[in-house]
């Protein structure tokens, strides 16, 4: 029976602890969201190689969601895999590749290797990637972004990815129905937050959760979870998992 996975290479903020990684995924086996820190290490962690990715796709290209591009790249050059690769992203992502190309040297030792190929998507756009429909939502971040939602055509399971950004009142009809919702919560308890940095709290994940009537929320990217747990048992009635690194789900395909 065809089934979903769903794997949490990194669930952290901007600095992760050991054994941590920032707010990365992998869906499949195939589509990677975002490389956090230390993309290479948590991939193998999960029983996974960065050979396997086919598609990358980049939430935006803030430090800790792109740190481990470089390692990612120069991996992929180095067994000659890059060529298999596709990368989608804002358009901010190709001069983010072409910086970590230039950093390791890819035209020095790797003159004649194949290259990944470059997709930038705008919001409102949809790309069939690796058996899956992604559909596309421009964020409002402190840099370029996009929210992405990837429907699994052969199992009819929905994974929702906002990445960083103000929580919008487009998410509850983006993400409608969604299996798990990802949401960040940099802001943690803080309920009306001075906002300068344009990200969420856990108050803005569980109004977006329970407003898409998602099946599972997963608050990601935060501070002050004991807090925020007790927030979320107070006022939100869905289910709530606090995932951990290298937490994975596996879905069974849905009664069509």
């Amino acid at each position: 029976m065809a089934k979903t996975e769903l794997i949490f290479l990194g669930t952290e903020a901007c600095i992760p602890a050991p054994g941590n990684d920032t707010a990365s995924y992998l869906v499949n086996g195939r589509i990677l969201i975002d490389t956090g820190w230390h993309v290479t290490e948590t991939l193998r962690r999960a029983g996974y190689a960065p050979s396997d990715v086919q598609a990358l796709l980049f939430t935006h290209m803030h430090h800790d969601h792109m740190m481990a591009l470089t390692a990612f790249l120069y991996e992929r050059y180095c067994n000659n895999s890059a060529g298999k690769l596709e990368i989608f992203g804002p358009h901010t992502m190709p001069e983010a590749v072409a910086n970590a190309r230039r950093y390791i040297g890819k035209e020095i030792y790797w003159p004649d290797a194949d290259e990944p190929q470059l997709r930038v998507l705008h919001g409102g756009e949809e790309a069939h990637i690796c058996g899956c429909s992604v559909k596309t939502l421009e964020s409002v971040h402190a840099v370029p972004g996009l929210c992405y939602r990837i429907d699994d055509e052969e199992t009819g399971v929905s994974l929702g990815f906002p990445g960083d950004g103000i929580a919008l009142p487009e998410f509850a009809g983006f993400f409608q129905g969604c299996d798990v919702l990802t949401h960040e919560y940099s802001h943690g308890a803080a309920k009306n937050p001075e906002n300068s940095t344009k990200h969420s709290s856990i108050w803005d994940a569980a109004r977006t959760a329970w407003q898409a009537q998602v099946g599972l929320l997963c608050p990601v990217h935060g501070k002050n979870q004991k807090e925020c747990e007790e927030i979320l048992k107070q006022h939100y009635a869905g289910v709530v998992h606090w995932p951990k690194p290298n937490d994975r789900f596996v879905f069974s395909a849905k009664e069509k």
